[in-house]
């Protein structure tokens, strides 16, 4: 696979799978919520389980994130979502021609979900490239 993308001129990075959506991670950290056996089951696959990777994050410098920074995502609708790594409706922040850029990250700096993820360093999590011996966070561009 990777000979064929880079055959074909795209870049090719290897990384093992992580919980997503940033939602779903966030109910995993929270202890009182009640995950589904097939969540359950997908986290014992994970090649890292999600509570001891982002615990072993503290020991790294805070980085900002690059999804917040340096990403806009929009749905087939139009609609600015709140990052790439949330795939729930109710995190729209809204339709993309209403909003001025400033509106937009306005938006996403005071939202509660990003808040959230970025103390639970989950932003680091998402942007972690794994090789054999480095579970070094990626540094946003």
């Amino acid at each position: 696979m990777k000979q064929f993308a880079l055959q074909l001129g795209f870049d090719f990075d290897e990384f093992w799978a992580f919980l997503t959506p940033v939602e779903k991670v966030l109910d995993y950290l929270d202890s009182s919520k009640k995950l589904s056996p097939d969540v359950i089951k997908i986290i014992k696959n994970l090649g890292f389980e999600p509570k001891s990777y982002l615990k072993s994050l503290k020991s790294f410098p805070m980085q900002d994130c690059a999804y917040l920074k340096n990403q806009l995502i929009l749905n087939s609708e139009g609609f600015v979502q709140l990052c790439c790594a949330t795939f729930s409706p109710i995190l729209s922040i809204g339709f993309f021609l209403e909003l001025s850029p400033q509106q937009i990250q306005e938006k996403r700096n005071n939202s509660e979900m990003c808040k959230a993820c970025l103390k639970n360093r989950i932003h680091m999590y998402y942007g972690s490239k794994w090789g054999e011996n480095d579970l070094t966070p990626i540094k946003p561009n």
